[in-house]
């Protein structure tokens, strides 16, 4: 006998009652969350909003000032793309420092390298990354082995890209390290 056939109709009514005041408990909760949810996207759709206007504004205030002043549109492109790589430079040189990185010859798989990555008419990117993190075997192939200036093509996701070593850093040799090498 099943312990529901113990029950009276009484306790089985009382039960349910008591299950549909939890569920309608449950239901509320939901809804006070779903709502703080939709305020919250509301909020950040409104900021997106906001910063996409201010976005547009500055960039026709730069429009105009190139019109009025007559700049020359390369040079700004090129004096743009120099303060670019300046600010990645520190900030990379800072990130090494931090890390106690010091100069390599050759890229190894401990190697934290600096790359420019170019591909089509897509513009330049630039990243920091370690060696031993890069996911695609191809690529960490062509670079194993590469130093400074050098540059290598691969292809990411059907994209064919040409990379150029920036920089390659190491973890300086231990003094245990250093010892056996020359033994």
């Amino acid at each position: 006998m099943t312990l529901r056939g113990n029950k009276t109709k009484v306790q089985r009514a009382q039960e349910t009652e008591k299950g549909l005041e939890q569920l309608q408990m449950a239901t509320r909760v939901s809804q006070m969350m779903l709502q703080q949810v939709g305020n919250s996207v509301t909020v950040q759709a409104k900021d997106i909003s906001e910063l996409a206007a201010r976005m547009r504004e500055i960039q026709y205030s730069v429009l105009a000032l190139r019109k009025v002043l007559g700049v020359d549109e390369t040079a700004v492109a090129a004096v743009a793309e120099q303060l670019q790589i300046t600010d990645f430079e520190e900030l990379a040189a800072k990130e090494d420092v931090n890390e106690q990185l010091v100069d390599a010859e050759l890229i190894s798989e401990d190697s934290t390298i600096t790359i420019t990555t170019k591909a089509g008419k897509a513009g330049i990117l630039r990243s920091r990354l370690k060696v031993a993190e890069i996911s695609l075997p191809a690529i960490k192939e062509a670079l194993l082995g590469k130093q400074v200036g050098n540059v290598v093509s691969g292809e990411i996701n059907g994209i064919t890209h040409e990379i150029t070593v920036l920089s390659v850093k190491t973890a300086p040799a231990k003094v245990e390290d250093v010892g056996q090498a020359t033994h």
